[in-house]
């Protein structure tokens, strides 16, 4: 009996081992093939199209294999840090060079925004009501572009034309006082007199006034006396 028993103790000793071993052998398989597996990756850099067969982990790890190079400012979809997987699309988004001018102040800027909106939102430009932008804001970024931003200036307009003794408030892009008053449709007529000369350029809360000649017509009667006319008969 008691050799039976031991008997017994050493086969339970050796399937247990036997079945450890086999489980670390199971999950050393997942590991290795794993890691050695390939997934197929498509790197889309601007025109170029890369398919590539990898066993790198991250995204970042396969651009570098892959000979592809980042610059400051390229954006890259989805995240460097991410894990790559099979069929993964990498979207590489190159920064472009662009010039935004506000009020005649040029500024440059590199940005991987698709359009003009997306580059006013990554450089922090806001757009105030009334004020102008060109080209539009769903207009595509091209390399080397430049964004002219005209902030609108508060115009106190006085026109004796007016009913109303209170100024008109307009707000304008226009850059002097002659294109402001061209914008406005007023016209002048001979002697009508503006405060300020039209090339003056604007300001913001600029008060222009603009003074009516006014034509009086005074009605004169006169009485003609006629002499007495004999007509012979």
């Amino acid at each position: 009996m008691l050799i039976s028993k031991k008997i017994s103790e050493l086969k339970i000793k050796k399937y247990s081992f036997m079945l450890i071993v086999s489980v670390l052998l199971v999950a050393l398989f997942i590991v290795f093939g794993a890691a050695w597996s390939s997934n197929a990756v498509n790197i889309y850099d601007e025109e170029k199209v890369f398919n590539v067969k990898t066993k790198q982990s991250t995204v970042a790890d396969v651009l570098k294999e892959a000979d592809v190079t980042l610059y400051d400012f390229d954006r890259v979809e989805p995240d460097l840090d991410s894990a790559v997987r099979n069929n993964m699309n990498i979207i590489i988004n190159r920064a472009s060079l662009v010039k935004i001018i506000e009020d005649g102040i040029p500024v440059e800027y590199y940005s991987s925004a698709n359009t003009v909106e997306g580059v006013l939102n990554q450089t922090w430009y806001t757009l105030a009501d009334y004020d102008s932008i060109n080209p539009a804001l769903d207009a595509q970024v091209t390399d080397g572009m430049e964004i002219d931003i005209n902030r609108a200036l508060q115009i106190y307009l006085y026109d004796e034309n007016s009913e109303s003794e209170e100024p008109k408030t307009a707000f304008t892009c226009a850059k002097t006082v002659g294109d402001f008053i061209t914008e406005q449709g007023i016209i002048l007529s001979d002697g009508d007199d503006v405060n300020l000369e039209n090339y003056v350029k604007l300001k913001n809360n600029m008060k222009i006034k603009i003074s009516r000649v006014v034509v009086k017509y005074e009605e004169e009667t006169k009485i003609i006396n006629f002499g007495k006319v004999t007509r012979e008969t």
